[in-house]
C-alpha cells in the first residue's frame, strides 16, 4: 500500500496504490486526518478494498462534512463501494 498527496485547485488529491485492508487502515486514517478541506481519493491503482478501509472513508467523510470524493475505482473496488452504499461518492467520469 502506498499513499501520496498532491494539492490541485484548492483540494488535496490522495493517490492510493495497492491493497487497503485492516492491516493498513491506521496509515490511511493518519493520512486523511491531516486535511480539513476538500479531499479526493484517486483509486485508479487500488486492487483491493475491504470493509475496514470503507469504515475509514465513512468516518473521514463525516468528519470532513461530506467533502470527500472518490475517483476512478476499478470495477471490483467500485462494486464494493456501491454495495456498501457509498457509490454516490464516486466522481462522474
Amino acid at each position: 500500500m502506498q499513499l501520496s498527496v498532491e494539492h490541485l485547485n484548492g483540494q488535496a488529491v490522495v493517490k492510493m496504490v495497492g491493497e487497503f485492508d485492516m492491516g493498513n487502515k491506521a496509515e490511511l486514517t493518519r493520512c486523511l486526518e491531516q486535511f480539513d478541506g476538500p479531499v479526493v481519493l484517486d483509486l485508479s491503482d487500488v486492487t483491493f478494498f475491504d470493509s475496514s478501509a470503507v469504515g475509514v472513508l465513512v468516518v473521514q467523510h463525516r468528519r470532513l462534512g461530506g467533502d470527500l470524493a472518490l475517483r476512478n475505482p476499478h470495477r471490483n473496488v467500485r462494486r464494493v463501494l456501491e454495495v456498501v452504499g457509498i457509490g454516490d461518492w464516486i466522481e462522474p467520469g
